[in-house]
């Protein structure tokens, strides 16, 4: 059938990948999210903000994208390419941050015990959060160039927005199993060589298939 084609699926998985490389290293959200989750605090209030606010630059940065691209022939080739450059810029912190620091979470520090404080940080760490803008809007938006039908963008849409979704909802209940991974800088020395091997080995992809779309070379 056609929504189970190879094609869905792989766009699909593109974008959960590209998606969940990016939430999964920490930064302003992640380490919201856990802090409320073990403070028992506004839990489903920050990670629904979260997932909300990351659906909503994703949304634009996919389909924004989409309809730039109906327009402009060329504007797919432009933002692929800096796309890839931003992906290469991404490969090379995570690795900067993975040989020259030592991270963790100081999940001691007040936590908020009002809902609508809780959830205007979530808003804030999320939308006044230039990384975060840059990744979604720009960097997934840029990856769904390569996606020339309507059907295979939706597949690849839902599979980005599917990781913000998985990642926050997990954090939220096993906030207490993976705490003490939290606190280990050797996992987040992992994660980030993952994350910069993943952010490789899509900028190769893109690479390649604006190469074939184009006939660069």
């Amino acid at each position: 059938m056609d929504f189970l084609s190879t094609n869905l699926i792989e766009a699909f998985i593109n974008g959960f990948i590209i998606s969940v490389s990016l939430i999964v290293s920490i930064g302003p959200q992640n380490t919201l999210v856990i802090r409320h989750g073990l403070a028992r605090k506004s839990v489903i209030e920050v990670i629904s903000t979260c997932i909300i606010a990351d659906v909503i630059l994703i949304l634009i940065g996919v389909y924004g994208a989409a309809e730039l691209f109906e327009q402009y022939h060329y504007a797919s080739l432009i933002l692929g390419v800096f796309g890839i450059a931003f992906l290469l810029y991404c490969c090379f912190n995570y690795l900067k941050s993975a040989i020259t620091t030592n991270k963790s979470i100081d999940v001691k520090s007040n936590v908020t015990s009002s809902r609508k404080k809780a959830i205007v940080q979530a808003l804030t760490f999320t939308f006044l959060n230039p990384a975060a803008i840059m990744e979604t809007v720009v960097l997934i938006g840029g990856v769904s160039s390569q996606y020339d039908s309507a059907t295979e963008l939706n597949s690849y849409f839902f599979g980005a927005i599917s990781a913000s979704f998985v990642w926050f909802i997990s954090i939220g209940i096993f906030t207490k199993i993976l705490y003490p991974a939290f606190q280990k800088p050797i996992s987040w020395k992992i994660l980030d060589y993952f994350s910069a091997v993943i952010m490789l080995f899509v900028a190769y992809l893109l690479a390649t298939d604006l190469t074939t779309k184009y006939n660069i070379f």
